[in-house]
């Protein structure tokens, strides 16, 4: 390890070093200089000296003088963060410092009452209460406080409990804010637990008045402090000081230009609103191997342990959370001054590393940045986090903190309290605390092995998924030591046993079907057994498997004697009707592939399908129907003329059909299914829901989109019957209705689009009680629409998810109840969900949903460029290779082995930094009483992005009242920008929203100017136009906050300014909770009411309890 490395530790360590002369004064806490380290020092030594004395030269310590004395002083920036922090939430001990002296077996209460009073009177921080005064929070030193000790006699069994009980919120406008008391417990040492508010202490002050305390106990007498941290304040708000900081406050407000990325790790529960403290730790160990392993990489390539511990914390955050722009906390002492040794206040400051990562990166080239990032870092420490905070752009969001939701803590062995002897490396135990962050990694250098903990939030994360994560950061660790050459892409998380499952547990779909056989094949044994059953039913006329079988016949020989026969491609063009089914089953018995094209589709894209694909003829039932280049037959023609030829039996692997779906640029793309996909499908389904002999099924799926495939397929290969509904069928409620009943339908499958429609002109449940199985798929199933389905439907409703590309549909998932998801593969179906590279993604993490097996298509239709990047080929986990095929899609495996798919990767929308999943927006826009329908999408105007949302309202919308209730179900970057009135969602023919027919959004779409009424709104307008120096003409009474100027520090004014001129006092969470003038009135008057007058106290009321 170079000289400015080994600084760069020890600074951060929190060892102070001072030069005299040509001496080194080395200051450290108890236990932090190890044998090792000290060598290293020693090592080293002269190298040292000649950097601190450059750094001398170059950074001249101007000196902190005492501060006059004055009624009150100004906060530091740490102060004034977290007395923010605490006025969000009044109540809160999340920034409490507790800790406990063992005292042995004699306890003398009245000698340590003594020494805390002496600790009190050398310390004005312990002295020191905060308040709002002229608008600005501040801070009094008090002369005088008043102090006792509570003492108590407890059971040993009791110490748990009295323990957490001791911890109570701090009121920071009543010092001391420290709490001291003592505990007898029978049979056991007597123990001393102190509590303090981190405002007035950090980790250092605690070490300060503990060695204190021993010292004062013993009878030493300790030397006069020169400083108080009030001085240390005055000084640090200074012009002078202002002025030096700003060569530190150009290179960090530099660093945290631009759009700043929001981190979005994988959790187990939704974020609440409001930022839950509520914690577990973990502790966990590096082996004596490990710890030498990575301890010795660093060495080899010039970086400190910190460095590399933290490259891999940060390599653990991009892999959950698919991100390359990662930010994480780290904090520093913040005593490099000389003249603050031994003052006990609030020092602590934070540094925001900010890393860029990208798959090509190796692991070497990345952490030699994340050095270089580092040492510029500690540079420029000086500069205080809350400040930046502030400088760069960052949102108010009450879900997280500011800049980053990871922390990362390197600690020295003395700070670790808890029990070592306890860790396993097998099991883990969770202790439940206070989380400050989405998840901080805490690491112990204990020499010969790391000790490390995971400190997370509850609210977010189950103790399993934490559990997970420690094998994942071991496994990075590991592959830092040993493969620092390989791409962070290929840095591989998961173990043999995770891989097992992923792979094989998951995916267990091995079963058995006629995989040799063709479609039409099976068509006609299905004919053999039942010639008279019923086959298809159109407009009431019922058609037998014989005679569905006789004239797909007579047609394949038709084809086959124009010279359409034998593995060419066919156009079918027809009106719904039977004949269509005819039209598929003889192209395929002449030994042909069809291609189906809507008659409803604009001209111009068929001419393009049929010019793509080459087709030379067409079969149709409509009247004077031409094309270019194409014959055209019709299929009455082909029926009526057609001779039985020799017989085509074909193979599995013979091309079926080629369906065009759209494509990304603009054209659409052929997809080629073959045979053996088709019958694999068939007997999948047989294995997902039961449809016997005789039952039937309702058609109303268009014949050019891929899932009409089972609504023909199933059916007629086993025996059951197809209904084929009219185009006018397909858009009315009520003849569909009459057609279930009617025709006694068993099977029904649905887009949720028209599911949507189905539901809303339903009269009654009982219409749709004969069905026994509903399945639902094309598109995102929104949870609102399953609940109305559950109560529509008697029978099972099946989530089912494919493209077009592996066949129709690949997973399903019976949702009749429990959770929705897209679930598990069908038969011989496996799923991959792929990161960066190709690899695996654990569980819980998303990444690219990828599917193999007998589902997947033979490729793209004349267009091999594209064929080649979507079906690729990858290992099967057994060493040999399979086609796989990407779908764009983004998923995630939950731990049971469903699937939970989160949207199209494409489609992804970042808004603000934040990354924002459209279906979690219409789900809360749909739970408003108001809407029917809704769908959101992200729209760019002047190069902003921002949401607008389409709603057809079950009466008129009042806008601000649907917004109001979003305000309490989403952060504001997720609430839409603009809301547009639609009488229907346009649909595709397909029955999919036609997101491309949506209309622009105009101005009265927005927010409008809205005038205050009411005396409180008023009132309320006056306040916030002196709060935030804007007209009060200018201030609409639904405007935001702090959309308009606010920020935390004026917001706490506010709250001062409602308590003095409204006689009401808020907690600062309410104003982010209720950020317009209209729900704070609301708030208010609520309040201020006098329930006296509207309650009849004599009248004998009903009592609930929630």
């Amino acid at each position: 390890m170079i000289a400015s490395e080994l600084l760069v530790k020890l600074f951060d360590l929190g060892v102070d070093l001072n030069v005299d002369d040509d001496k080194l004064i080395i200051a450290a806490g108890p236990g932090l200089l190890t044998e090792e380290l000290v060598l290293e020092i020693r090592a080293h030594k002269g190298e040292i000296l000649d950097i601190l004395k450059l750094r001398s030269k170059n950074k001249i310590f101007h000196d902190i003088n005492p501060a006059p004395e004055k009624p009150y002083y100004p906060l530091s920036s740490a102060q004034r963060r977290l007395y923010l922090l605490q006025q969000l939430e009044l109540g809160s001990t999340a920034y409490n410092m507790p800790g406990v002296i063992p005292l042995g077996s004699g306890m003398d209460k009245t000698k340590i009452e003594w020494v805390f009073r002496q600790l009190i009177a050398r310390h004005d921080s312990l002295r020191t209460s905060f308040e709002v005064i002229g608008d600005e929070p501040v801070q009094r030193v008090h002369k005088e406080v008043d102090f006792s000790i509570d003492s108590y006699t407890i059971e040993k069994s009791e110490v748990q409990e009295r323990s957490a009980s001791f911890i109570q919120a701090f009121y920071l406008s009543r010092a001391p804010l420290l709490r001291v008391a003592a505990f007898d417990v029978k049979g056991e040492e007597s123990l001393l637990m102190i509590d303090m508010h981190h405002i007035i202490g950090d980790g250092v002050s605690q070490g300060i008045l503990e060695a204190e305390y021993q010292a004062l106990c013993s009878g030493e007498v300790l030397p006069p402090l020169r400083l108080q941290y009030k001085d240390y304040s005055e000084w640090l708000n200074s012009v002078e000081h202002q002025e030096r900081v700003k060569g530190h406050e150009e290179y960090w407000v530099n660093r945290f230009a631009g759009e700043l990325p929001v981190l979005s790790l994988p959790v187990d529960y939704p974020r609440p609103s409001i930022q839950s403290y509520d914690g577990a730790i973990v502790d966990f160990v590096l082996s004596k191997e490990e710890t030498k392993r990575i301890k010795s990489v660093g060495e080899q390539h010039g970086l400190t342990l910190y460095m590399s511990l933290l490259s891999a914390y940060t390599i653990l955050l991009s892999r959950l959370s698919g991100q390359e722009d990662i930010i994480v906390g780290t904090p520093i002492a913040g005593r490099n001054h000389p003249d603050l040794e031994g003052i006990v206040g609030m020092f602590v400051n934070t540094l925001v590393i900010r890393s860029s990562l990208e798959s090509g990166d190796t692991l070497k080239g990345f952490m030699e940045r994340m050095k270089q990032s580092s040492l510029e870092a500690f540079e420029h420490q000086d500069y205080p986090f809350e400040d930046l905070v502030e400088k760069v752009s960052v949102n108010r969001d009450l879900s997280r903190n500011p800049l980053f939701d990871a922390l990362f803590s390197l600690q020295n062995q003395a700070e670790y309290t808890r029990d070592i002897s306890m860790l396993s490396e097998q099991v883990y135990i969770h202790e439940l605390g206070v989380s400050k962050f989405d998840l901080t990694l805490t690491v112990i250098d204990g020499g010969e092995q790391l000790l490390l903990s995971f400190e997370y939030c509850t609210k977010l994360f189950k103790p399993e998924t934490i559990e997970r994560y420690i094998g994942y950061f071991k496994r990075i660790v590991n592959q830092i030591a040993t493969t620092p050459e390989i791409q962070l892409s290929r840095v591989e998380l998961l173990n043999d046993e995770e891989r097992h499952q992923l792979l094989y547990e998951f995916n267990d779909t091995q079963f058995s079907y006629p995989r040799g056989k063709t479609v039409h094949q099976l068509f006609e044994d299905q004919v053999e057994k039942t010639p008279d059953r019923v086959s298809v039913i159109y407009d009431g006329k019922p058609m037998t498997y014989a005679e569905l079988d006789g004239k797909a016949d007579r047609l394949a020989g038709y084809l086959l004697q124009k010279g359409y026969g034998g593995k060419q491609l066919v156009g079918i063009m027809a009106d719904r009707s039977a004949e269509m089914v005819v039209g598929i089953l003889g192209v395929l018995k002449s030994g042909s592939a069809y291609l189906p094209l809507d008659v409803d589709h604009p001209r111009e894209r068929n001419e393009r399908i049929v010019l793509s694909s080459g087709v030379k003829v067409l079969l149709t039932n409509m009247a004077g129907l031409e094309q270019d280049g194409v014959e055209v037959l019709a299929l009455a023609d082909g029926i009526a003329e057609g001779q039985n030829e020799a017989d085509r039996r074909g193979s599995g692997d013979d091309l079926a059909y080629v369906i065009y779906t759209s494509g990304s640029t603009g054209e659409p793309k052929g997809v080629m299914v073959e045979h053996q996909n088709i019958v694999n499908f068939v007997f999948g389904m047989r294995e997902v829901f039961r449809m016997p002999e005789g039952s039937a099924l309702l058609s109303l799926t268009t014949i050019s989109f891929d899932i009409f495939g089972l609504e023909v397929y199933v059916p007629l290969l086993g025996g059951a019957s197809v209904v084929i509904g009219s185009g006018e069928d397909q858009r009315d409620v009520s003849r569909i209705l009459h057609l279930v009943a009617d025709h006694k339908i068993a099977v029904l499958q649905l887009t949720p689009s028209r599911l949507r429609q189905l539901l809303s002109g339903l009269g009654s449940p009982a219409q749709l009680k004969g069905v026994e199985t509903l399945l639902v798929g094309g598109e995102e199933f929104p949870l609102q629409l399953l609940e109305e389905a559950r109560r529509a439907f008697t029978g099972r409703i099946y989530n089912v998810y494919g493209p077009t590309e592996t066949t129709i549909w690949s997973t399903y998932k019976e949702v009749t109840e429990g959770p929705l998801s897209i679930g598990r593969p069908i038969i011989n179906t496996q799923v991959r969900i792929l990161g960066a590279g190709n690899t695996l993604q654990p569980i819980g993490v998303a990444g690219e949903l990828c599917i193999l097996g007998d589902g997947v298509a033979r490729g793209y239709y004349k267009n091999q460029r594209l064929t080649e990047e979507k079906f690729i080929d990858i290992s099967n986990g057994e060493g040999e290779l399979a086609r796989i095929y990407r779908t764009g899609d983004l998923a995630r495996w939950l731990p049971d082995g469903n699937i939970e798919f989160l949207g199209r990767m494409d489609s992804q929308v970042k808004i603000r930094g934040y990354r924002i999943e459209l279906g979690e927006v219409e789900s809360a826009i749909l739970r408003s009483d108001a809407i029917r329908e809704c769908v959101v999408i992200a729209r760019e105007d002047n190069g902003e992005k921002h949401l607008c949302a389409y709603v057809v309202c079950k009466g008129g919308l009042d806008q601000q009242a649907l917004r109001d209730q979003l305000g309490r179900l989403l952060p504001d970057y997720m609430i839409p920008s603009y809301f547009v009135t639609l009488d229907e969602l346009p649909l595709t023919a397909n029955g999919k929203i036609n997101r491309k027919a949506l209309p622009a959004p105009d101005a009265t779409a927005g927010v409008e100017y809205a005038p205050p009424s009411g005396e409180t709104e008023v009132r309320l307008v006056g306040t916030w136009s002196e709060v935030l120096g804007i007209p009060q003409e200018a201030i609409s009474v639904t405007a935001n906050f702090f959309s308009i100027g606010g920020n935390s520090l004026r917001a706490t004014v506010l709250i001062g300014r409602m308590h003095r001129e409204l006689g009401v006092e808020l907690p600062m969470r309410e104003v982010f909770r209720n950020p317009t003038i209209r729900e704070l009135a609301l708030l208010i008057d609520i309040i201020m009411r006098d329930n006296s007058t509207k309650l009849i106290s004599n009248v004998e009321k009903e009592r609930i309890v929630l």
